[in-house]
């Protein structure tokens, strides 16, 4: 059952012999396909008891524990996602990749899952081309599409959690209404952050200015669910929090609405790609890599959060004045 759910086929449509061929081969493409079957049988250990013969009840309750369970266990592709784009992040805490890095590590390390074109990624609010010339795909964005989403059907997803609730959380914990000074908000941020670092760090004075500017348009306190403190927390935290993009610039369509719409397939095929970075392709692969070199409003450039020895407070208050959309 889980191998037909995993790869969307209609197990009513398979023979015993196709279905056992399925959960058989799964190891070989599906992602934490071993820490998947351990959650399966924890939940019938779990949810049988010491059942010897089940009847179709039986079987029905531990199916529906499954479904409804099952989005735990989605952290082993997601992780491994955060993991590998991480090692390709383009400097340090920028939660950005190159997009031709992205491309070429289907090639040159391995990670057939980053193939994506330039188009749907710019359609679905994953690409940053602020500068036009070095497009960067934007981690949490990435990885909040709707093409990585673990299970998706006409009633539900089951997709990557988003690790910037984890923030969320400890700030409506401590704040306990729906909007705050900027003062307060900095100094449980400031908190957050140095917990969650390896050492101690400061807001940059660009960050600190911008949420100051955000109180300023609403009566000298900031809302903690509009869409500008959301864009200030994705300047903090890049690599978990995703940017807010203005309102209907970008669509969450999966890959088969985003074919039957535009005609043109979401991803690049593994002989595209080395087509584009195999051997003799150069050490960027084929120009541009089908990257539009027009920019756009709703796009922007990394901004350290935090102050540190290697970001300087003018070089982010800079990009932060520069890359805000009020």
């Amino acid at each position: 059952y889980m191998a037909s759910w995993l790869a969307r086929h209609d197990i009513s449509q398979l023979s015993q012999a196709e279905a056992v061929k399925l959960r058989d081969t799964m190891g070989e493409w599906k992602t934490g396909w071993a820490q998947i079957q351990g959650f399966v049988r924890s939940t019938l250990h779990k949810t049988s008891g010491k059942l010897i013969m089940m009847d179709f009840m039986d079987v029905t309750r531990i199916v529906e524990a499954v479904s409804e369970g099952f989005d735990r266990t989605a952290n082993p592709q997601c992780k491994l996602f955060e993991e590998r784009l991480l090692d390709l992040e383009d400097g340090n805490g920028t939660g950005r990749v190159r997009l031709s890095d992205f491309h070429a590590s289907t090639v040159r390390k391995g990670y057939w899952w980053f193939r994506e074109t330039a188009d749907y990624l710019r359609h679905v609010g994953a690409l940053d081309e602020s500068n036009p010339s070095v497009p960067r795909v934007i981690i949490p964005n990435y990885i909040h599409t709707p093409h990585n989403c673990i299970i998706t059907s006409k009633y539900y997803a089951v997709c990557c959690a988003d690790a910037c609730e984890n923030m969320m959380a400890h700030l409506e914990g401590k704040i306990r209404a729906p909007h705050a000074s900027p003062e307060v908000i900095a100094d449980v941020v400031s908190e957050w952050l140095s917990a969650s670092a390896s050492s101690n760090r400061t807001l940059s004075a660009a960050l600190s200015s911008k949420l100051n500017e955000i109180a300023e348009q609403n009566g000298g306190v900031v809302p903690l669910h509009g869409r500008l403190f959301a864009q200030w927390l994705h300047f903090v935290n890049p690599r978990e929090c995703q940017y807010p993009h203005l309102s209907n610039t970008t669509s969450y369509e999966d890959k088969h609405e985003y074919r039957r719409k535009t005609d043109n397939a979401h991803a690049y095929s593994i002989d595209e790609l080395y087509a584009m970075f195999g051997e003799g392709a150069g050490p960027e692969g084929e120009a541009g890599t089908g990257v539009s070199g027009s920019s756009d409003s709703s796009t922007v450039a990394p901004v350290g959060g935090m102050s540190s020895e290697d970001d300087s407070a003018d070089s982010s208050a800079s990009l932060c004045s520069a890359m805000w959309e009020p």
